[in-house]
């Protein structure tokens, strides 16, 4: 716990994945809803930037003093980097924009608070 200017911060470790499964958790990506749940997103990795990427969801619903498990929503499949997570919130809409190897854009919607997550749909010439 940290104190600033007479405030009381309260600060929890938001990464408890086993390090066995990835060493290494980058990247997050946070939103707050209307209904006070709060969303993070990130990278999991294997090892470097160019390794096997996959991106997991957590979800609060005490304002951020706990975290559900950890679930993928966007899967590298053993192969690629899922990378570059953006969230957005919109209602019980969630948004998730990434990236696939650096070099194409994905998009996948969660029409339950994040529940489950629609077919991936490539949005890469959006921005040629």
């Amino acid at each position: 716990m940290k104190i600033i200017s007479n405030e009381i911060i309260e600060t929890s470790r938001l990464y408890s994945d086993n390090p066995t499964d990835y060493p290494f958790c980058r990247i997050p990506a946070l939103v707050a809803t209307k209904n006070g749940l709060i969303y993070m997103c990130y990278e999991c990795r294997q090892a470097s930037d160019w390794s096997v990427i996959d991106i997991a969801l957590r979800r609060s619903d005490n304002g951020g003093k706990t975290w559900s498990g950890r679930r993928i929503i966007a899967d590298g499949k053993g192969r690629n980097a899922c990378n570059n997570p953006t969230l957005l919130a919109d209602g019980n809409k969630l948004i998730l924009i990434y990236c696939e190897n650096y070099k194409r854009v994905f998009m996948t919607v969660s029409n339950d608070c994040g529940n489950t997550w629609s077919v991936r749909t490539e949005l890469t010439d959006t921005f040629d």
